[in-house]
């Protein structure tokens, strides 16, 4: 008999070990498939991932170049509009550049024009001189009766033309001389003796005593120390039932007589208005004003008869005064002048044509 372990040798291997040990191969082999599957599902994923968020980076980069390209589009835009401005500018300011060089090359041509006439230009300041004071003298003796301020600007314009020792001026220096001559047989201004004699008036008026009223009847002293007889009671009692007086129309209007004031007032206005009158000329209401205040004074010193005399006495002497004397035209030189420096005008326009 054998031992036990040649026995053991002896023996075949168990098929039963051997067939179970196949599975486990397949099931490690399925195992490790697994696990690599696994893996590269995994990194797969991961790859995927980044993909991902690489598209997402690159979408958020587009969007980000696509509000910079509008941005830059604006920007473009804008930059065009301001280029545009500047040429509209720079077109504006050559024209401004060729309208100042025309100008300039007008202003050179009138200078040179004016050196070209640079001999008569003395002459055309005494023309003009003396067209300036004719005119004003001519305006004093229309507007204010002026003789003595005319005759003087008309002397001075006689002086202005007699530098100029040119035979152009020699006829209006002789119609010149025949209105100077005119000047000077007018009476002096004599307005302001008359308003030194309105307010001799306006003094006399307002020194004089009150006017009584026409309603009272004054009262006598002789009648006083009498006594009353039957007919002057009756009389009295008759009277004061029926008072019979001759009124102004000023009284009969109001009802009532005029206080002295107001009386003295409407004397001092009519004395204001012949005044203003008086000063710019007008002979026919200066008259009526004097009219007027006549009226007035009569009524106001109705009881004081040597004031209405001394008033009466000055308006006498105002109305004898030849306040406005008749005055021939002074205007003949004037106009001639003025024809003489149109033609002349006239020649040198046409020899800056030529």
């Amino acid at each position: 008999m054998l031992p036990d372990n040649e026995s053991n040798l002896a023996m075949p291997p168990n098929p039963v070990r051997r067939s179970s040990v196949w599975p486990m191969l397949v099931a490690l082999a399925a195992l490790l498939l697994a696990a690599v599957a696994a893996v590269w599902v995994a990194r797969n994923a991961s790859q995927l991932q980044q993909v991902d968020q690489a598209q997402r980076k690159l979408r958020a980069s587009a969007a980000l170049l696509e509000a910079r390209l509008r941005r830059s589009e604006s920007s473009l835009r804008a930059t065009d509009q301001r280029l545009a401005d500047a040429a509209t500018i720079n077109r504006n300011l050559r024209d401004e550049m060729l309208g100042v060089a025309g100008r300039a090359e007008l202003l050179e041509q009138a200078i040179q024009r004016l050196s070209e006439r640079g001999i008569d230009n003395p002459t055309e300041l005494r023309l003009n001189s003396a067209e300036l004071l004719m005119t004003a003298a001519l305006a004093r003796l229309q507007l204010f009766q002026d003789a003595g301020n005319a005759l003087i600007a008309l002397q001075l314009a006689d002086a202005e033309l007699a530098d100029l020792h040119e035979p152009f001026v020699t006829s209006i220096r002789q119609m010149l001389a025949a209105e100077i001559k005119a000047l000077a047989a007018v009476p002096a201004d004599r307005r302001l003796l008359a308003v030194a004699l309105l307010e001799d008036l306006a003094r006399l008026s307002a020194t004089a005593p009150a006017l009584a009223s026409p309603l009272v009847k004054p009262s006598s002293a002789a009648a006083t120390a009498v006594a009353p007889t039957l007919s002057q009671r009756l009389r009295r009692w008759f009277d004061s039932l029926i008072r019979v007086r001759h009124l102004s129309a000023d009284v009969a209007k109001e009802g009532r007589p005029l206080p002295a004031e107001l009386s003295q007032a409407r004397l001092q206005i009519r004395l204001l208005e012949a005044e203003s009158v008086l000063l710019q000329g007008d002979a026919n209401a200066f008259a009526q004003w004097l009219n007027r205040f006549e009226g007035e004074a009569a009524k106001r010193f109705a009881e004081d008869p040597a004031t209405l005399q001394r008033v009466r006495a000055k308006l006498a002497d105002l109305r004898a005064l030849p306040l406005l004397p008749k005055l021939d035209d002074i205007s003949a030189a004037l106009t001639q002048l003025r024809n003489l420096q149109r033609t002349r005008q006239l020649a040198h326009g046409a020899r800056g044509v030529e």
